[in-house]
């Protein structure tokens, strides 16, 4: 009885889960403009976080980041919600190839954020690396931007 009430729970945490994220397929297709635009929002509010970061820094510096600040601003709401389908759905999943072959495997959300994770954290060390030789920046702002990358997930 005890069993049941537990995957009782999990199931309604893991449909509270696929309503919040922002990627999540559960949405219908012909839902999918309300889906781009709740990921569109998230992103842009990401991407005003580190422009209000970088906001005493030279303009012509920013506008040779914007397209850098955009994929940061994704990949950090792409990253969000891959951490809440993780700790809905656990890091292994079950497969099956046959009759009598079956086992774990690392699920895709996990090899999603393993691949995502890098590649965010390479272009925060490119913003970093840019920030540290401009002129304009007093260094301030590298100390918000590694605040900002540290920060702990949700």
């Amino acid at each position: 009885m005890k069993k049941s009430e537990n995957k009782k729970q999990n199931n309604e945490f893991s449909e509270d889960i696929e309503k919040d994220n922002t990627f999540s397929e559960s949405l219908p297709e012909d839902d999918s403009k309300v889906r781009y635009k709740k990921n569109d929002k998230k992103v842009k509010e990401e991407k005003k976080k580190l422009l209000k970061i970088l906001s005493k820094i030279d303009d012509n510096l920013i506008k040779i980041c914007d397209s850098l600040l955009d994929n940061i601003a994704f990949m950090s709401v792409l990253l969000d919600d891959l951490i809440k389908t993780i700790k809905a759905q656990g890091v292994k999943e079950i497969y099956k190839n046959g009759n009598n072959q079956f086992g774990f495997k690392e699920s895709v959300e996990s090899q999603s954020y393993n691949k995502y994770m890098k590649s965010y954290q390479s272009s925060m060390k490119i913003l970093i690396d840019l920030l540290t030789k401009d002129e304009s920046s007093n260094g301030n702002e590298v100390e918000e931007l590694k605040t900002y990358f540290a920060r702990s997930r949700k």
